[in-house]
């Protein structure tokens, strides 16, 4: 009876064998063989428990028992018994499976969560903010400071197209949009709703050909325009000063601007310190004696062009 019924089992995947009460084999097919490495010939009558330690922790007093074991050689079979008979002393029909490769998989499956997990702790503890998308611009992850330098949410974000984003106003600009249409790296400056200035740089990540991610990097330079602009104005005010300055050196210093009483002349020589410090020409008119040499003369002679030659073409 037992040979009949392994008979409709020979040709499967799934090792199949029937086994009395005390686990000696009585039948088995091909593929519980290949299984156990072992010829069946070797196997009949054997204490299947020599091959399969852990089974001798099981006690077949149920109609039905399903376990798996892990073996010494890294082996994981997944046994399914059921008792043919509900008399004592009936033979067992037993289901066995290979999931090694299964197993392995989970392990793995396992390690890389564990690895991304601490991936995601270490780019969450970073100040710049991390954005990545796939090859078409779908939004896979961002870490926590992408959220407190943009002042998005996840909602807005994750599993959203960033021409989405940007059409519904979520982003002010892509740069990971500009990557996508380039191909290649590139840098773009975001504002953001909630005032923050980052400076963002994507980079391509290619598999062959083919574009797979964008990496965006997102860094604070909210304080750093501010100081910027605080140093423009200091160095215009700076200058103007210098300027002013050199307005009333020309002024107190120079005999003639002291001397002159008129009113025109001394516009003159206010607009001539003016151009002095220029480096652009000075194109000055006049009807011959009114004193044009002597207006050059003056501007070569202020300190901001005293130290250069002056040559003069009469034409």
């Amino acid at each position: 009876m037992e040979s009949e019924m392994l008979n409709y089992f020979n040709d499967t995947s799934l090792g199949v064998a029937v086994v009395d009460s005390a686990f000696r084999l009585r039948e088995i097919n091909k593929s519980f063989c290949f299984i156990l490495q072992k010829q069946k010939e070797y196997l009949l009558d054997k204490d299947l428990t020599w091959f399969i330690p852990p089974l001798k922790s099981l006690s077949l007093n149920k109609n039905h028992e399903f376990q798996i074991f892990n073996l010494d050689n890294g082996q994981a079979l997944a046994l399914d018994i059921i008792r043919l008979k509900k008399t004592k002393g009936a033979d067992y029909l037993i289901f066995c499976q290979d999931q090694t490769q299964y197993h392995q998989l989970l392990e793995q499956i396992e390690q890389l969560n564990q690895k991304n997990l601490v991936y995601e702790k270490m780019f969450n503890v970073l100040y710049d903010g991390i954005y990545v998308t796939d090859g078409q611009g779908i939004a896979l992850y961002v870490n926590d400071a992408f959220y407190n330098l943009t002042g998005l949410q996840t909602k807005d974000v994750v599993g959203k197209s960033i021409y989405q984003q940007l059409e519904e106003g979520i982003i002010p600009n892509s740069c990971a949009a500009l990557v996508l249409r380039t191909k290649k790296p590139a840098s773009t400056i975001s504002n953001y709703a909630q005032g923050r200035n980052c400076l963002v740089t994507g980079t391509p990540v290619f598999v062959g050909e083919e574009l797979k991610r964008v990496i965006c990097v997102m860094h604070d330079v909210t304080e750093l325009q501010a100081i910027k602009e605080k140093l423009a104005k200091v160095t215009s005010f700076s200058s103007s000063l210098k300027q002013h300055l050199r307005e009333i050196e020309v002024k107190t210093e120079n005999k003639f601007v002291l001397e002159t009483r008129s009113k025109i002349m001394k516009s003159i020589y206010d607009k001539a310190a003016m151009v002095a410090p220029l480096d652009t020409p000075v194109l000055i008119l006049g009807e011959t004696g009114v004193g044009k040499d002597f207006l050059v003369k003056f501007i070569h002679n202020l300190p901001e062009r005293k130290d250069s030659v002056l040559m003069k073409i009469n034409c």
